[in-house]
């Protein structure tokens, strides 16, 4: 075989594989109204990467991508398919995230109505912001709160995106539960020197995962009476205080959580 021929099997072999991924995603999209999400690093041609794990009970893929900011997010759950949508909800959520009003009707007089593709939309805001150096965070905002909009008008679009608390995973869907697995990895990042607080420590996050066990038992058999009992349960085992400092912010921190975690 040469090497010409060698090679076009390759990219015929790649162009399947590709193929073949893109149809167990879009499979794994359309199969429930929640995904669950996460990232961890990776270097790729000696800088920085992302790999990022989309799944839920019928799928798992993999994404290997320079940044793990919102549109990067965006684009993988739009399936590479990534638009820019302005409606109301666009206009809302750019007042969620602290848009000038004065930008916001610039904006509106441009685009309302309208959805655009990647180019189209960087063309609209350099006219918008001329110096490409500035407002950063302002076109930051349009972009995220446009492509969230868009996303969200897709017919496959998650309700639900279970995810860790990393700001990035903010208002891309309609719910984001919070994992009780990423939340207790907080608690393992503790690193008390002194014996007494590795105790204290360690004495919490028994009770912990023995609460996680009883969330999960209640899966299988969910009841009124379990549900009230858990939630009980949570508020008391989340007011405690060890004083053990670190401990106790985070243990705050994941009560003031409750309503997110999944």
């Amino acid at each position: 075989m040469g090497s010409n021929e060698g090679a076009v099997n390759n990219e015929r072999r790649t162009l399947l594989y590709s193929l073949e991924k893109r149809s167990i995603v879009a499979a794994g999209l359309n199969s429930t109204n929640y995904q669950k999400m996460d990232d961890t690093s990776a270097r790729v041609a000696g800088k920085n990467h992302y790999v990022h794990v989309l799944c839920n009970q019928f799928y798992t893929a993999f994404f290997t991508r320079r940044y793990k900011d919102r549109l990067t997010i965006l684009d993988i759950l739009a399936q590479h398919n990534l638009r820019f949508t302005f409606n109301t909800h666009a206009f809302s959520l750019m007042k969620e995230m602290k848009l000038s009003q004065k930008i916001v009707n610039e904006i509106t007089v441009q685009c309302a109505g309208r959805t655009f593709e990647r180019t189209e939309i960087d063309a609209v805001l350099a006219t918008i912001f001329p110096n490409q150096h500035k407002q950063q965070a302002n076109r930051q905002i349009i972009l995220e709160s446009s492509a969230i909009a868009a996303y969200q008008s897709l017919p496959f679009a998650a309700q639900l995106l279970l995810t860790d608390d990393a700001p990035q995973y903010n208002k891309i869907t309609r719910y984001h539960p919070l994992c009780w697995i990423h939340d207790g990895r907080h608690y393992k990042k503790l690193n008390p020197i002194s014996y007494l607080h590795r105790e204290k420590l360690d004495q919490f996050l028994t009770q912990y995962w023995d609460y996680y066990a009883k969330l999960l038992e209640y899966k299988n058999d969910p009841t009124e009476k379990s549900a009230d009992l858990l939630e009980k349960e949570f508020d008391n085992l989340f007011s405690m205080k060890t004083g053990y400092e670190n401990l106790d912010t985070r243990i705050a921190k994941t009560k003031a959580n409750k309503d997110q975690l999944n």
